[in-house]
């Protein structure tokens, strides 16, 4: 029997940020000029590349990572106009593959809420994947558009258990002058986070992870 596991929260070492939204910001996040904060996205979205964007709209559109045993995890930055599931497709590439591979979609890296994912081990790796699982008890059933705190927590109002820092150019000079750390959605445009971690990878191991977005080609 294939064994599911639902991956609702954030890793067990994130920490919890709660200083609360209150400064009015500018309307888009600009180029940061250092490490990104935790509770923020994977690299930086404001910089050429980082969202997978191959059309140059200014959305992420369909990717694919390579992963072996120098890389075996990845965290990726999804910038999307367009709610729906994601679609995952993992493929060996050569020798043994992987033993098993968590696949979680968040609304932030470190940390951040999840908007539903799922661990496997085995040959059910290769089997096709849908974000948010199908069986999550939350009961929704897409993941929503990339907005500041965009995936619900397990409390009543929807509301994220982690806390998301987003960044600001006040001055338009490419570099980061502001940021705040929120509890709250707030509609605003910001990346979500796509991570895979696997296990098992060695020597000439190579698996590609296909992600299919809603609303690409």
């Amino acid at each position: 029997m294939k064994r599911l596991l639902i991956i609702l929260l954030a890793l067990a070492t994130a920490l919890l940020f709660a200083v609360p939204a209150g400064a009015k910001k500018p309307d888009k996040p600009g180029k940061p000029d250092r490490e990104p904060l935790a509770g923020t996205t994977c690299v930086t979205p404001w910089s050429d590349g980082d969202i997978k964007d191959k059309d140059g709209d200014g959305w992420s559109d369909d990717f694919t990572l390579l992963l072996d045993a120098n890389n075996e995890s990845a965290c990726v930055d999804v910038l999307t106009n367009t709610a729906g599931p994601w679609h995952v497709t993992v493929t060996d590439l050569s020798g043994d593959g992987v033993r098993n591979m968590t696949i979680v979609p968040r609304d932030a890296y470190a940390p951040g809420d999840s908007c539903g994912g799922e661990g496997r081990r085995g040959s059910t790796v290769y089997d096709p994947w849908v974000f948010p699982h199908p069986e999550d008890p939350r009961g929704f059933t897409e993941i929503p558009v990339a907005t500041v705190n965009a995936c619900p927590g397990d409390d009543e109002a929807g509301i994220g258990l982690f806390a998301e820092t987003v960044e600001w150019d006040v001055n338009s000079d490419g570099l980061v002058d502001e940021n705040d750390t929120v509890m709250e959605p707030t509609g605003e445009t910001h990346p979500l986070a796509f991570l895979v971690f696997t296990q098992g990878l060695r020597r000439t191991d190579a698996v590609a992870v296909h992600v299919d977005l809603p609303g690409t080609d």
